[in-house]
């Protein structure tokens, strides 16, 4: 592609950020009849500014290139200026900041959104997502658990307003996990698990969480049920795990038998599965030493 047609694509971007801005609910953008309406005029004004802040915002992503993010950070505001009421302006605006690096004046923009709208989501996920990245910064380390709480705050909001988001939701568990809260941290894995049984992330933390709380047992349970109809490499790990928290030995499904009577061919490419299923002679030999109808190890030589 070339610098007219990347050009000309970003060019088409903007045009249709400015639909959808232009095509917002009335309420979003401002209040329609209220004293400080926005005349024909401003408003075009506004969509010009929002739709030339959106194209630099195009173009700092493709290059890189600090004044862009300057360039689109400066429309944003006239626009925002002009439609201070608009969520739709506020939200690109504390979007961009963040892009910049420009971490305070995001934050500060993402809170003043929610004063005036608590249940928009978008504005919580870039909390959240700056929480989250502060609590990598080691020069901050002091104030981590401060942080810890803010960030709890924001994902428990999304998790409120918006159920579906799983990501969301896995945030909001490693975070109770963090602050040693594992009740709240069960509580949340296993709402996620009522709605798609079959999140190997969820089950993956859940597992991990009740082993550490002792729950092997409980752990167990829930990896065989996953595992006897969706197995994968992650999950059949953990299981080795905590059927060796709880000192119970595996024992060989019919299929496992069938696989293990191959000799070599079990778990073509081994090299790649867990460790848990790299069986050594040694281990092979005291799973047929129980199982008479499997092959010896010598014989898988």
């Amino acid at each position: 592609m070339n610098l007219r047609e990347i050009t000309l694509s970003i060019v088409l971007a903007g045009i249709s950020a400015a639909a959808a801005i232009a095509q917002a609910p009335q309420e979003q953008l401002s209040e329609p009849k209220s004293a400080s309406s926005l005349n024909d005029s401003a408003r075009a004004d506004a969509y010009y500014n929002f739709t030339m802040g959106h194209i630099y915002e195009q173009q700092y992503e493709a290059t890189s290139n600090a004044e862009y993010a300057t360039k689109a950070i400066e429309a944003y505001k006239k626009a925002y200026a002009l439609d201070p009421k608009s969520q739709v302006i506020g939200e690109r605006l504390a979007e961009m900041y963040w892009k910049a690096q420009r971490i305070h004046d995001a934050v500060a923009e993402a809170q003043e959104i929610l004063k005036r709208d608590p249940d928009n989501v978008q504005s919580r996920r870039l909390l959240g997502r700056i929480y989250l990245r502060s609590l990598g910064d080691v020069s901050s380390s002091n104030g981590q658990p401060e942080t810890v709480n803010r960030a709890i705050e924001q994902y428990r909001e999304i998790n409120r307003l918006d159920p579906s988001d799983t990501e969301s939701a896995l945030w909001l568990a490693r975070l109770y996990r963090l602050k040693n809260e594992h009740d709240k941290a069960e509580q949340v894995l296993r709402s996620i698990l009522k709605t798609d049984p079959e999140s190997e992330p969820t089950v993956e933390q859940l597992t991990q969480l009740l082993m550490d709380e002792g729950k092997s047992a409980e752990a167990v349970t829930l990896l065989e049920s996953i595992t006897a109809h969706s197995p994968s490499a992650v999950l059949l790990d953990l299981l080795g795990d905590a059927y060796t928290q709880t000192h119970v030995r595996a024992q060989p499904s019919a299929r496992a038998g069938t696989d293990l009577a191959g000799g070599r061919e079990i778990f073509r490419g081994s090299e790649g599965l867990p460790k848990t299923f790299r069986c050594d002679a040694g281990r092979f030999g005291r799973v047929s030493a129980n199982r008479p109808d499997l092959p010896r190890a010598a014989s898988t030589r």
